[in-house]
């Protein structure tokens, strides 16, 4: 079931701006769309900045991450945010929308895809909040890409939120072994997708997991994400 705006509602109900609010056509008033900053050219396995795109950087290089590639639709910054917040605890549907819109934009065709993994919730999570905003994007993105969506392919055990933990090395930490893969995955191309990358934590484990599952590659689409520091 996709979460796209439904056609009917937007003749009945006027659209609002999904950052500031006010009554507008779009989904973004041309204002707030300026606060939507595209990723920087980063390295293919993190989201550290290069020159030039499609390179890997010299600590991918000596310790590959689980991650075979990564991409983004914007920069982590206030406009990001603001999004994410309305998507994630407003519950705006139409937020969803719009970033599964950006992040399907861009998803290389060379990755070749062959089904969309969200990255899950615990249960205690789940039950606390009733939606996971990240299977909504990956109903998006299994849409615009037309691959098949595994949304019970990864279960997550019970770890304090990663917005909590004030360092990268706390992020890691409490993150590692959170993930694992239900049955062998019978897929050799995986796309994983989540709201925001901060550390790149939760995605490396959650590909860690598919790889251990049987999966060859493994690539991960954000609506937003932090370039690390050199």
């Amino acid at each position: 079931m996709s979460c796209s705006f439904p056609k009917f509602l937007e003749w009945l109900l006027p659209r609002v701006c999904l950052i500031c609010g006010k009554e507008n056509r779009v989904q973004m008033c041309p204002s707030c769309r300026g606060k939507i900053v595209r990723m920087p050219t980063h390295c293919l396995r993190c989201f550290r900045t290069l020159p030039e795109s499609g390179q890997v950087c010299a600590k991918c290089l000596v310790h590959p991450p689980a991650v075979d590639a990564l991409a983004a639709a914007c920069l982590y910054n206030e406009g990001a945010r603001e999004v994410v917040l309305a998507a994630k605890f407003a519950a705006r549907r139409e937020a969803l929308a719009w970033m599964g819109e950006q992040m399907a934009a861009r998803v290389p065709l060379e990755w070749r895809t062959e089904a969309i993994v969200p990255i899950p919730m615990s249960r205690v999570r789940l039950r606390r909040r009733g939606f996971n905003q990240t299977h909504f994007l990956a109903v998006e993105l299994a849409r615009h890409l037309d691959v098949a969506l595994l949304k019970r392919t990864l279960t997550k055990a019970e770890r304090p939120p990663q917005s909590r933990q004030g360092s990268i090395d706390a992020r890691r930490h409490t993150i590692r072994g959170a993930f694992a893969a239900v049955a062998p995955v019978r897929v050799r191309r995986v796309l994983l997708v989540d709201d925001v990358a901060t550390s790149g934590a939760t995605l490396r484990e959650a590909a860690g997991a598919l790889k251990s599952a049987g999966v060859h590659w493994v690539g991960a689409v954000v609506f937003a994400a932090v370039a690390p520091r050199s």
